[in-house]
């Protein structure tokens, strides 16, 4: 590193470590103070305004950077078009962001301004390339810059709101955040662009002098101001790092450099929707409401990442760290892509990061994320598209979409000219390709017949009505569009070929789901029996005689020592309640049943919190007695049933 970026790296964290205390003053006066809730971790009222102090510190920086070394400064300034229209954006995040710290906004408010944000960086020229690899069969014409900026605006926002959410721990998003700026700097002196370098190591100062005051226990939180300021000047940086990048695998490292607030986002989203579906849900609310499933995608909760690791029995510092770890993963993975030669090589790491990214949600034990066991694709599936025809057309119509999208690329490859002359011919080819071939499947019956019956003579007719409308289209396109569009009957026989594949193999899919679905919740519960009592044998008893149930005993705990290793009716004694955790994990427990009536409130409490966090059922086993008269006596008869009281 250079001895100027040292210099600067060091001035901004002395200027942090001075201004975040006089930060908290003001934060103390304007009643900027984050009140703990159910929602919240920490238990004491905490300063906010963390924002303020990095973009003072940062500023400050920035001006002796103007006067001690004019040729650094300028080599970021002067590759900005519109400085002002930049300036602007930004005092727009942080302003709404002190505003959220003193008085709370509204979510539509906050998302507002930074869509407006987002809209004026794409004004100024800060834009991500549609520069994937050109289609060889039709030129996108005006179409590439529309979709630069949306894809530009999508990113601003949904990583400045990725911090936003990822702001749940002391030191956490300051933390993720530094580890992203250190690798944005080094990769922008890959590409020599100084200046990025140059303003990513300034904010590195800074927050790691803010980290000194932030990290656990924190006597001053980031806020809306710090969350919504990083995660902006991240998207902003990040598009910079990489607009002078052209291939097709160097654009995912920005995406791996931010890798763990977007997943988290992502994964949050995904499992707030996916928990309407869940079968319980299901059965008692057979008509979801879209409306309120779509509103609760973006309401807040406590099971984030970071939430469900402390759930899982980390500390909230070694918490932390651990996504420390994960960030810095990430980011040596887009490194490493960047600096790979061999496709072989880049490939490899891709995959090595996917099995990793995987494996660290599996640990995170979602009921929601695991898709096999809960049968959700299947309530996805039904509620989605088979309780809608109108969902099933529009699935079609992507299909057709795609098919000939495929067929005429594949037509295409190794030639030098576009298939189609223009962009315009491309829009009214595939919206004739559309209209009639959706047109055509519909009039011949394929809607008519549900999914839930699919036979081979339903297969055959769904086969019959594709080929009519291929074959339809090809006629149409041969005596009207040939001067329009050069016709070739190949396209068409590939465009039959993948249009019945997807549209038979969706509605095959469905029979799939629901096998795995009703394969899944046969499955058998394991159980945990606390206490080795004689209750605890007729217990055993029970579950191993049959249960409606399904229950599985795998072995007992109790709290006795000299218990530990034994085994009763060939079951083992596990140890006691405090080994339940790793015992759970291991075994995969679902259910335990308590047979010990004498245990003390704190042990109960004990073992009620921990399986509150696995998600383990608790039953207690009793006895109950029920008094009846015989025929032929006047006196009553006690007769022993066994029952479960959850």
């Amino acid at each position: 590193m250079e001895p100027t970026f040292i210099i600067l790296l060091v001035l901004s964290f002395i200027f942090s470590l001075v201004i975040t205390p006089l930060t908290k003053i003001v934060a103390r006066k304007i009643g900027a103070v984050d009140i703990p809730n159910i929602r919240k971790v920490h238990k004491k009222p905490t300063y906010r305004l963390g924002g303020v102090a990095i973009f003072c510190s940062t500023s400050i920086t920035l001006f002796l950077c103007y006067y001690l070394f004019p040729e650094k400064f300028f080599s970021y300034t002067n590759n900005i078009s519109s400085p002002g229209i930049i300036i602007i954006s930004i005092g727009l995040i942080l302003c709404v962001g002190i505003w959220d710290d003193v008085k709370a906004l509204g979510p539509t408010s906050k998302f507002l301004v930074q869509i407006i944000s987002a809209i004026l960086i794409s004004y100024a020229g800060i834009n991500i390339p549609f520069n994937l690899p050109q289609l060889s069969f039709f030129d996108l014409g005006y179409f590439d810059n529309f979709a630069s900026y949306l894809i530009t605006i999508f990113w601003v926002v949904g990583v400045t709101n990725a911090y936003n959410l990822i702001d749940g721990l002391d030191g956490l998003a300051s933390g993720i955040a530094a580890i992203s700026l250190i690798t944005v700097a080094f990769i922008s002196l890959f590409f020599g662009q100084s200046g990025i370098a140059l303003m990513s190591i300034i904010l590195v100062g800074a927050l790691l002098g803010f980290l000194v005051f932030n990290f656990r226990p924190a006597s001053i939180f980031l806020g809306d101001s710090g969350s919504l300021f990083l995660g902006f000047m991240l998207s902003v940086f990040s598009i910079q790092s990489f607009e002078l990048t052209s291939t097709t695998f160097t654009i995912l490292a920005p995406v791996l450099i931010l890798g763990l607030p977007i997943v988290d986002t992502f994964l949050s989203m995904a499992r707030r929707f996916i928990s309407w579906f869940l079968p319980e849900k299901i059965s008692s609310n057979k008509a979801p409401d879209f409306r309120r499933i779509l509103k609760s995608i973006f309401q807040p909760d406590k099971f984030h990442i970071h939430h469900q690791l402390m759930k899982l029995g980390f500390s909230h510092r070694n918490t932390v760290l651990i996504l420390y770890g994960v960030s810095a993963v990430f980011s040596i993975g887009a490194t490493g892509i960047i600096l790979a030669q061999e496709t072989s090589t880049i490939l490899l790491l891709i995959f090595l990061l996917a099995v990793f990214a995987k494996t660290c949600i599996g640990y995170l034990k979602y009921r929601e994320i695991d898709v096999i066991h809960n049968g959700i694709f299947y309530e996805l599936y039904n509620q989605l598209l088979i309780n809608r025809r109108y969902l099933r057309k529009v699935m079609d119509s992507i299909f057709i979409v795609v098919s000939i999208v495929l067929s005429t690329h594949l037509i295409s490859l190794g030639k030098s000219e576009y298939f189609f002359t223009s962009s315009d011919n491309t829009i009214l080819f595939f919206g004739f390709v559309l209209c009639t071939q959706l047109s055509l499947i519909w009039i011949t019956g394929i809607y008519k017949e549900t999914i839930k019956k699919l036979g081979i003579m339903d297969v055959m007719a769904i086969s019959r009505s594709i080929a009519i409308a291929v074959a339809a289209t090809a006629g149409v396109h041969y005596l009207f569009l040939s001067e329009l569009v050069p016709f070739n009957g190949l396209i068409y026989l590939l465009d039959f070929y993948f249009l019945a594949s997807l549209i038979i193999g969706a509605r095959i899919a469905f029979h799939i789901l629901k096998f795995l679905f009703h394969k899944s919740n046969t499955k058998n519960k394991n159980v945990l029996i606390y206490g080795t009592n004689e209750k605890a044998l007729m217990a055993i008893q029970r579950l191993q005689n049959g249960s409606s149930e399904n229950y599985t005993p795998i072995g007992f705990l109790d709290d006795d020592p000299d218990m530990e290793g034994m085994l009763i009716n060939e079951l083992p004694v596990f140890g006691g309640h405090w080994k339940l955790k790793r015992i759970a994990k291991l075994n995969e427990i679902s259910n335990i049943i308590i047979t010990d009536p004498y245990l003390q409130p704190v042990v109960l409490d004990r073992v009620y919190k921990i399986a509150s966090a696995l998600n383990i059922n608790i039953q207690h086993f009793h006895i109950s007695f029920k008094n009846i008269k015989t025929k032929s006596s006047n006196k009553s008869t006690s007769l022993e049933l066994i029952d479960y009281v959850s």
